[in-house]
């Protein structure tokens, strides 16, 4: 799963690489025995899967989600380089794009303006795929609300960007806010 991962990132189709991380990570890859694991050993199965999911979330721009990937490969081995300066790295970016408190259509499915809309239906596919209330029925209850919360965001930010007529009329409301 790591490499198909790796694959997809490597040819910019992030978001199915974070669709399969997290199938791996649903998974609940079995851990190492972590008396026998020091932290500078190699990283673990899930540690990889973290580390390549946020990676992809930083190309995606969805660096929250990022920083919290880094965070729990960090958890996992505190001595991680690679999640030290990745943490480091979306805080960064988080604090350069300084993210408005309402994001737009096109940052919510993670895909540019001038994504096709084949990708913006794979994009929320992979969304709804994440973040569905029945793939998420195993959630504490914060938890739950906040992938519901997600969910919604989701379906809302489809149908401004769904068929060319809605796109073009959200797209100019969007450049009216601008201007």
């Amino acid at each position: 799963m790591v490499l198909l991962a790796a694959a997809l990132a490597r040819l910019a189709r992030h978001t199915e690489a974070v669709a399969v991380c997290d199938e791996a990570l649903r998974m609940r890859v079995p851990m190492r025995d972590d008396r026998a694991r020091t932290p500078s050993a190699t990283p673990t199965l899930q540690e990889k899967l973290f580390l390549r999911r946020a990676g992809c979330f930083l190309a995606l721009r969805q660096y929250a989600h990022a920083v919290a990937d880094y965070r729990s490969a960090a958890a996992l081995n505190p001595k991680s380089v690679n999640a030290a300066q990745g943490m480091q790295h979306a805080w960064t970016e988080m604090k350069k794009a300084s993210i408005p408190t309402e994001q737009n259509a096109y940052m919510i499915l993670g895909v540019a303006q001038d994504a096709s809309a084949v990708e913006v239906r794979r994009a929320f596919h992979a969304l709804c795929r994440r973040w569905h209330p029945d793939k998420c029925n195993h959630f504490d209850g914060q938890m739950r609300l906040q992938a519901a919360m997600h969910f919604e965001e989701a379906q809302g930010a489809f149908e401004k960007l769904r068929d060319a007529e809605a796109r073009a009329a959200y797209d100019d409301s969007l450049l009216k806010e601008v201007g």
